[in-house]
């Protein structure tokens, strides 16, 4: 409830306040037909009062629903709008998006396997080596040969050496072919080197079962006894266990070339 009063009088009303705005306008167009000067005071429902200076001659105070007034000439409509509307509060219209709640389904791309070179290893079967066995070729036996095989000056040699074997108790060599032969063979060896020397690898150069043999090489000029200086030299080397003899004798420039091969 609002109370309204003027400046220069006592009366007064009690009204509702949808009504405020329609007699502030009443009261102010009565102010401004009969007064010249004044205040115009409005109180509230809680007693509250504003006193406000009259508007000049000719103009109203039009208040609206809170209270607030404003001078308007006479003679202009005025518009006035009930305390008890309302406007209505504006609603901002909030749009929210909603994120869309339907999976996004990729399918999977599926790729072909990736297939690695095919290597084929060849097996190849273990060689199983069997036992290693030693094969001997067994060589050819002693062949003896007479003494009229032999040259003189080779017979001479042989002879002067039995003498020697059987001064010591010792038997007699006799001659054999394969020692003779790989003999004579080394003593033209030694004349085409131009100086003595020992048989090399004499056992495969003899070529024939001999356990042992024992070589006698030298030169010696012709106009000496040859079989005197074998015996002299190396009477101690034909005194062995000896069963066979190889000789070979030959002469070249004034020397006697003499290759002996003791064997058993």
């Amino acid at each position: 409830m609002v109370t309204t009063r003027s400046s220069r009088g006592s009366r007064a009303r009690r009204v509702s306040r949808p009504t405020v705005a329609l007699a502030l306008v009443t009261l102010a167009t009565a102010l401004a037909a009969g007064c010249s000067s004044g205040t115009l005071s409005t109180t509230d429902a809680q007693g509250s009062t504003t006193s406000r200076v009259r508007p000049p001659a000719g103009t109203i105070l039009v208040a609206d629903a809170s209270g607030e007034n404003a001078a308007v000439a006479l003679g202009k409509t005025v518009a006035v709008i009930p305390a008890s509307t309302t406007q209505a509060p504006s609603t901002t219209a909030t749009t929210t998006a909603t994120a869309s709640t339907s999976p996004t389904v990729l399918t999977p791309t599926t790729q072909p396997p990736v297939t690695a070179p095919r290597t084929t290893v060849a097996t190849v079967a273990p060689v199983t080596q069997g036992p290693v066995t030693s094969l001997t070729i067994p060589k050819p036996a002693l062949t003896p040969i007479s003494m009229g095989a032999l040259s003189p000056d080779e017979r001479a040699i042989v002879n002067g050496i039995n003498t020697k074997r059987a001064a010591s108790g010792l038997a007699a060599v006799a001659p054999e072919q394969h020692a003779t032969d790989a003999a004579r063979q080394h003593t033209a060896e030694m004349i085409a080197a131009g100086q003595p020397s020992n048989v090399v690898d004499v056992f495969n150069k003899v070529n024939a079962q001999y356990r042992t043999i024992t070589q006698l090489t030298f030169n010696w000029s012709t106009g000496e006894d040859a079989t005197q200086y074998l015996l002299t030299q190396y009477g101690s080397q034909v005194s062995g266990p000896f069963t066979s003899v190889g000789i070979g004798v030959a002469v070249s420039a004034g020397q006697r070339w003499v290759t002996v091969l003791l064997g058993a």
